[in-house]
């Protein structure tokens, strides 16, 4: 009973991930936005002067599940009922390592200027970022228990863990036009941390005997956390734990330094290029710190004599609790830590068909935690003069190949509106609950100044 509570918990996870949702593959073919310098710092917008409106200048979500889709959790049986999915080709068909991530980005401030070959930027912005780490072995035992195919054997539950991050980014941007080919822009981003939780180097497993009754727990853990054991601190009042909260934001308590490098360039009428490192950067978590150690343990359990279980319940129970205890031995400490952001890698290119039509593709490389992601992406995008702009895209990514993207950029006046979408596919009146990722970007911005010409700025065709 407890493992059923256990996936109805974790399929509401995900379903509510499902229904916030980003990524920002799009918004690289959809350049007349000044959003488009956050996947390419050397990106120009087609206005002298911008500025993203507080709080819904930019706000973006994306979810993404690599292992499975929900429809995958459930299979019908003889009576059409729908039941959890224990078949074979399910657990096979999942990655060894799987992972559920969710992230949140939300522009507080941005704004912009040229001047002369140059162009300056600044914003604000909160990144929050959620993910839970797990293995096929560990879904398998939710779904059978510690019996099924996995007696007899160790479930793998080496890796299960959770990295949760929000921290604030304060971005100066620069870039230059070189000649009448080349663009090169960077940005200088200052983080201040809010809080963060990491597990590292977990190693679990447990073992059933082939008696179905006996098994062996071993693992071992560390877990780092900073602003986030203040939660559950009683000694604490509400006000308390806000005021840690602020005062580590402004006093930059969890200080960091990322950076973002871009180029693009022109190579004839008809192509253009283009490459970026985005979130080079690292954050030095010393704020509200609370580290804990799991030691490296092994238990083994091989049944209860039930003779003593009838004559005595309580003193059975008792000794084995106190053996437990005796076993995971936990300490704490208050050691500041460093880790790294995801950086990201773009490198793109366009061809231009005519006035009008653009062709993309785009290769996207993400390294998390050691981990390597990638993702393929072509484009089409159609521009008409400078009031409106639509992209279309195919992209692979996340062992799916059902995202289908598409943005949109409409402009009256001095006010801009985009919103755009990595895979249409995930929204609820197409197919959801049968997709791996889903997202969505919106914003508004006020735009002074027409700039150049659309087929005039190589670097954003």
């Amino acid at each position: 009973m407890k493992s059923i509570y256990i996936i109805l918990i974790s399929i509401a996870l995900f379903a509510y991930n499902n229904a916030h949702a980003q990524r920002n593959l799009t918004l690289h073919s959809l350049k007349n936005t000044p959003q488009s310098m956050q996947v390419n710092p050397a990106f120009r917008p087609k206005t002298n002067v911008f500025i993203s409106l507080p709080v819904i200048g930019f706000e973006s979500f994306s979810c993404t599940n690599n292992g499975f889709a929900l429809n995958q959790l459930f299979t019908a049986d003889a009576t059409d009922s729908l039941i959890l999915n224990n078949k074979d080709d399910f657990f096979s068909n999942m990655p060894k390592n799987g992972y559920v991530n969710f992230q949140m980005q939300n522009l507080l401030l941005g704004f912009g200027w040229k001047w002369k070959k140059n162009y300056y930027s600044f914003d604000i912005t909160n990144n929050f970022n959620y993910e839970f780490d797990y293995t096929s072995d560990w879904v398998k035992f939710l779904f059978q228990g510690n019996g099924g195919s996995l007696l007899g054997q160790r479930a793998n539950f080496d890796g299960l863990g959770l990295q949760i991050s929000d921290y604030i980014a304060y971005g100066i941007g620069y870039n230059r036009e070189i000649n009448d080919k080349l663009v090169v822009g960077g940005k200088l981003k200052i983080l201040s941390g809010i809080s963060n939780v990491r597990t590292k180097n977990t190693t679990f497993g447990l073992t059933t005997g082939s008696d179905g009754l006996s098994f062996a727990l071993d693992g071992s853990a560390n877990v780092n956390t900073s602003n986030s054991a203040v939660f559950f601190d009683s000694t604490k009042t509400d006000a308390q734990k806000m005021t840690s909260f602020t005062n580590s934001i402004s006093k930059f308590g969890n200080f960091g330094l990322a950076i973002d490098l871009g180029a693009t360039y022109q190579l004839n009428e008809k192509i253009a290029l283009n490459a970026s490192v985005i979130d080079l950067g690292f954050i030095n978590w010393s704020s509200g710190i609370k580290n804990y150690q799991i030691k490296p343990f092994n238990y083994a359990f091989n049944g209860i004599d039930v003779g003593s279980y009838l004559k005595d319940t309580s003193n059975v129970l008792t000794t084995m609790t106190d053996s437990i205890k005796n076993i995971f031995k936990q300490t704490e400490d208050n050691t500041k830590y460093t880790s790294a952001l995801a950086t990201k890698f773009y490198i793109g290119g366009t061809y231009k068909l005519n006035k009008y039509f653009d062709l993309g593709g785009l290769w996207y490389n993400e390294i998390v935690r050691s981990t390597y992601r990638p993702a393929l992406v072509i484009s089409s995008t159609v521009h008409v003069k400078s009031w409106l702009s639509a992209t279309i895209n195919y992209g692979m990514y996340a062992r799916a190949y059902n995202n289908l993207g598409f943005g949109l950029s409409l402009r009256g006046g001095p006010i801009q509106f985009f919103v755009l979408t990595d895979n249409l596919l995930a929204l609820p009146i197409f197919n959801m609950y049968g997709s791996r990722a889903a997202s969505a970007s919106f914003g508004l911005n006020l735009l002074i100044g027409k700039g150049k010409k659309p087929d005039a700025t190589p670097s954003v065709q």
